[in-house]
């Protein structure tokens, strides 16, 4: 059962309804200490932040990942490198126990490789497998700011992908696009990749997702 992200009400009291005497409700056993949702993250430069890997971007505090905040959630693992194909993302996961929500973000690396959508999808499927998550959130791609309906094309594919497959698909990067699928120029750093401020927003925005995913019971995966 995925982890709730709200706390337990604390306790009651009312009238016994006899007489004058009051009596008191015993409180209600739930702890009000929430428990965190368990998630782990699959990507590659835009979810380390540009920071090498997944551990450094979290620890910078450049990678979305470090907009997770406890209570509310703990990174359980998976796995995130600058440069990263889904092809490599597939072959380095591993399996992880109890994930309530996976995230994954990817596919901006497939086409310069010469991975197509079949298989940039078929990889995806592969990292899901592996993890064998509660729920899926699988992310839409930043924008390329040079070739921008390989971004818009892609993400196409990925929102059809989670409707097919019971996934929550989200687009965590709507706020840092303009009309035509380039970048909105406060968050534009070298094309694919954006500023510190961006993958905040990014992180506050995929934060939201997976809240409202584990708090709706998660996906049928």
């Amino acid at each position: 059962m995925l982890a709730l992200a709200f706390l337990a009400t604390a306790g009651l009291t009312a009238c016994s309804g006899m007489g004058d005497e009051q009596a008191a409700v015993t409180p209600s056993p739930r702890s009000t200490k929430p428990s965190p949702i368990r998630v782990a993250v699959v990507g590659d430069s835009n979810t380390t932040g540009l920071s090498g890997t997944l551990e450094n971007g979290i620890a910078a505090g450049q990678s979305w990942v470090a907009q997770l905040h406890e209570p509310w959630f703990v990174v359980v693992g998976g796995w995130a490198r600058d440069g990263a194909s889904t092809a490599l993302m597939a072959e380095q996961v591993e399996p992880l126990p109890d994930v309530d929500v996976l995230v994954l973000m990817g596919g901006t690396n497939d086409p310069p490789v010469g991975i197509g959508q079949e298989e940039t999808i078929g990889n995806l499927r592969k990292i899901v497998d592996v993890v064998h998550p509660d729920a899926v959130v699988l992310s839409s791609v930043p924008p390329v700011q040079t070739v921008p309906k390989r971004a818009t094309d892609l993400n196409a594919a990925l929102q059809e992908t989670a409707v097919q497959a019971h996934w929550r698909f989200a687009d965590p990067w709507a706020a840092l696009r303009v009309p035509g699928g380039t970048w909105a120029p406060p968050y534009l750093r070298d094309g694919i990749h954006t500023n510190t401020a961006g993958y905040a927003l990014v992180g506050q925005a995929l934060r939201d997702v997976i809240r409202g995913t584990a708090d709706a019971g998660g996906a049928s995966y």
